[in-house]
């Protein structure tokens, strides 16, 4: 068991009980997919320098599912790398990196619906620059397939 301590009050309170923490990630908006459009990313852009004082938005874009290829990445298949399609009129596809989370693999992979909450970001390689969504988390969405 782990002993937790909180003031409330002038009281201290002890807990003695197993508990979980679990982080959680602050969204600035929910997003549709269709709505990242270079003219959305510009807007975006003109917010920047992102860092510690002024950090970059997240967005939350929910019931969104495979579409073409996902697959773990890195050293140790640590990340995962998706193609995501929100199924709302227009059906749009997006490409993401989730990094250290490898969890919902197979789920993913299975076509079923998960929210993710992500940063827009430029992936830039070999030389070509494309849109990417820098997954901070993913929810499944357990008996909603």
């Amino acid at each position: 068991y782990e002993i937790t301590t909180r003031l409330v009050g002038s009281e201290m309170c002890i807990r003695d009980s197993p508990i979980t923490l679990q982080p959680q990630v602050e969204i600035d908006s929910e997003l549709f997919f269709s709505n990242i459009t270079p003219a959305f990313r510009r807007d975006l852009n003109r917010f920047q320098p992102f860092g510690p004082g002024n950090p970059a938005p997240v967005f939350v874009t929910r019931g969104v599912v495979s579409h073409g290829e996902t697959k773990l990445v890195g050293a140790d298949c640590e990340h995962l790398r998706m193609d995501l399609m929100q199924r709302q009129k227009p059906n749009t596809t997006i490409q993401t990196i989730a990094f250290q989370q490898p969890t919902h693999y197979e789920w993913i992979r299975a076509g079923h619906p998960i929210d993710v909450c992500y940063q827009i970001v430029e992936n830039h390689y070999r030389g070509s620059v494309s849109v990417q969504l820098r997954i901070k988390d993913i929810k499944p969405l357990r008996g909603k397939q």
